[in-house]
């Protein structure tokens, strides 16, 4: 049996959306979102200090550094209890 053609896929997607009562197009852009979603979840990992639980992101700098980031944009050194423990390598 042949893969379907993405033109196929999505006409399959409208009928259920209109079958369904939903507006075309949107459980496609609902299951990019999700799958958006999981990806960003999957990026986001606890600090390891002792006394700190915060989520970061590792980013790199502009001089191509790795820099631990809190969801809000803000440096996760200024905030973490534990910030000396983990100078000079990727400890956080």
């Amino acid at each position: 049996m042949d893969k379907p053609t993405r033109a196929e896929t999505m006409a399959a997607l409208d009928t259920l959306c209109m079958a369904e009562g939903v507006e075309p197009g949107l459980l496609l852009a609902l299951l990019k979102f999700s799958q958006l979603a999981e990806k960003m979840r999957e990026d986001w990992v606890e600090c390891r200090g002792a006394a700190c639980t915060a989520k970061i992101k590792w980013i790199k700098t502009k001089k191509g550094r790795e820099m631990p980031v809190e969801r809000d944009g803000t440096p996760h050194h200024a905030t973490c209890p534990n910030a000396s423990q983990f100078r000079g390598g990727r400890g956080a």
